[in-house]
């Protein structure tokens, strides 16, 4: 059990110092920071920046949400004796996974990255 603790928390810790979007002079994604606190208002433009910015968006927010959710299901596995979440489920396909981050940040500008994905884990749990 305190492996198992031990694992978690190194995951998210890890997860946490992840880089974050930011603009740069080449129109490409920097990293400066943790993805997860990057700002929806940030990631909102990076959406409606075009098609390649976008795309290098979701290149970088989609792993960063999975690799979370993973962590995620590890604690509810181990450590709260629960079945585990299917990430992928037909309900809710990445694509669905994607239009809910990117509708969460469009409606809440103020928020970070890391709340449209506890929001997203809380909806798929509700469906499963």
């Amino acid at each position: 059990m305190r492996l198992c603790l031990l694992s978690a928390v190194t995951t998210l810790s890890l997860l946490s110092c992840s880089p974050a979007l930011a603009d740069s002079q080449d129109a490409q994604p920097e990293f400066v920071s943790a993805i997860g606190a990057t700002k929806c208002s940030e990631f909102s433009q990076f959406l409606n920046d075009g098609p390649d910015k976008a795309r290098s968006a979701w290149t970088i927010i989609m792993p960063w949400t999975q690799g979370y959710m993973a962590a995620w299901n590890d604690v509810r596995v181990n450590m709260l004796n629960k079945s585990p979440l299917d990430l992928y489920p037909a309900s809710f396909p990445e694509s669905a996974q994607k239009a809910y981050i990117a509708n969460f940040c469009e409606k809440h500008s103020n928020y970070q990255i890391l709340d449209a994905v506890i929001n997203l884990v809380q909806i798929m749990q509700k469906t499963q």
